[in-house]
């Protein structure tokens, strides 16, 4: 085997992340909507429909998206809320809008198997007086809304944390 070769196969490749947080994200300038759907369980269905198709007919891009029991919830960027309330609003269900919210994401290859990360996120808001107002999560992220005020210090909180370089924002 030529020398070039034998250093070929002595090296290790890996193609996957290591596990731990690897990213953290902030988008600002969020607004969250709470639209009440009550009524009966087909009526919910219905409106819940309602409220997907008006804002999709009117190409309202929606995230962080709940189905409860007597309400769905969802986030807009600020750019859409006004919009979001215009389409909406002739439905005359009742609607509350939180402006002034910031959205941050933390990422990991595979979140889920990280023991005490939603407790750690938490801690850290916590510490920078960021409130929490909901919280979503996937395989592979956590996503926090969080009022904007404070966004910056906790970014910069779950950096140190997270042992993240600043680029990684």
């Amino acid at each position: 085997m030529s020398e070039s070769a034998q250093s070929a196969v002595a090296k290790h490749v890996s193609f996957e992340r290591e596990r731990g947080v690897h990213e953290v994200h902030l988008r600002q300038d969020v607004a969250h909507i709470v639209v009440m759907v009550s009524g009966s369980e087909g009526e919910r269905m219905e409106k819940i429909q309602r409220v997907f198709h008006v804002l999709a007919d009117n190409q309202i891009p929606i995230f962080f998206i709940k189905l409860h029991r007597s309400v769905v919830t969802f986030a807009v960027e600020g750019e859409h809320l006004d919009a979001t309330e215009s389409a909406l609003r002739p439905l005359g269900w009742e609607m509350v809008v939180r402006c002034g919210l910031a959205l941050v994401s933390i990422h990991a290859s595979s979140m889920r198997d990280l023991t005490g990360s939603i407790v750690t996120i938490a801690d850290a808001f916590q510490e920078v007086g960021a409130r929490l107002y909901g919280v979503s999560d996937s395989h592979t992220s956590i996503q926090c809304l969080i009022d904007a005020e404070h966004s910056r210090e906790a970014l910069e909180k779950l950096k140190q944390i997270f042992h993240l370089e600043a680029e990684n924002a």
